[in-house]
């Protein structure tokens, strides 16, 4: 009795479906463009992920075929990381300006040093407070 997997040929060897069905496999695809009319305006398939850079405005495109047939398209905005500004760089700029509208730089005050060595007025002072 022969079995529906075996070959009538080569008994021992068993058949195979030569029909495979291929797979379709999402791809990325990469284009560089210039606007979003151009990325909007391109020409997909079905089963791909298209990317679509625009460094000119610093923005990504994405566009991809939907479930029900139509094509999505996301845009995408770089954000620019800025370091928060300085209190004393609002302080220089407003003493500038004050400097300016007096007409000139005005010359810094000396400060006096303070002496740390005890005179004998300091010690006496401190015997009379005793």
């Amino acid at each position: 009795m022969m079995y529906p997997f075996q070959n009538p040929t080569f008994p021992n060897y068993p058949v195979y479906n030569s029909f495979s069905p291929q797979q379709n496999n999402p791809r990325l695809v990469c284009r560089q463009v210039g606007s979003i009319d151009e990325a909007r305006n391109a020409i997909i398939d079905p089963v791909s992920l298209y990317l679509f850079p625009d460094f000119s405005c610093g923005k990504i495109y994405v566009k991809k075929m939907g479930d029900d047939g139509h094509s999505e398209f996301y845009s995408y905005t770089q954000e620019i990381e800025r370091k928060p500004a300085d209190p004393m760089d609002e302080i220089r700029q407003r003493l500038t300006n004050i400097e300016a509208k007096l007409g000139g730089h005005n010359e810094p005050v000396p400060v006096p040093e303070k002496s740390h060595a005890r005179t004998s007025s300091d010690t006496a002072t401190e015997d009379a407070a005793e």
